[in-house]
């Protein structure tokens, strides 16, 4: 009787041992994921590209609530060899419509990058994500 007690003791000190390993582990991971600078070292390309794509984006939309014509300001009227006033209404709408789509699929991205993100680092994730959705469309 006696070994039997030492061998599940044993078994149960070596049990705490890996259990102690595994949650250092996780606790490393999570503070590598939570890490700006360590998530900054992996996707550096990502982030200077999406400050650059929000600096756009703030720049053109401020750029908008200032754009109010005034006929005395200088080069208003240029106009494009088709003869096309190079600022006009038709060419801000287009140049709008496409930093919109660009910011739409810059927005969908990083939507399914984050969500594949925290698929990978939670465990159940997806179910209740999926769970919600319908919840939702309900």
């Amino acid at each position: 009787m006696d070994e039997g007690t030492n061998k599940i003791e044993q078994h149960l000190v070596t049990e705490r041992e890996e259990l102690g390993r595994n949650l250092d582990e996780m606790e490393a991971r999570v503070k590598d994921m939570t890490d700006p600078k360590v998530y900054f070292d992996k996707h550096t390309g990502w982030v200077l590209g999406s400050a650059v794509a929000a600096g756009f984006i703030l720049a053109v939309a401020v750029g908008k609530a200032n754009a109010k014509p005034k006929e005395s300001e200088p080069g208003r009227h240029q106009r494009d060899r088709a003869g096309s006033p190079m600022f006009g209404p038709t060419r801000v709408n287009r140049f709008a419509e496409t930093v919109e789509t660009i910011f739409d699929g810059l927005v969908g991205v990083a939507s399914g990058k984050l969500h594949s993100f925290i698929e990978n680092a939670v465990p159940g994730f997806q179910k209740q994500y999926d769970d919600r959705q319908r919840a939702r469309s309900a």
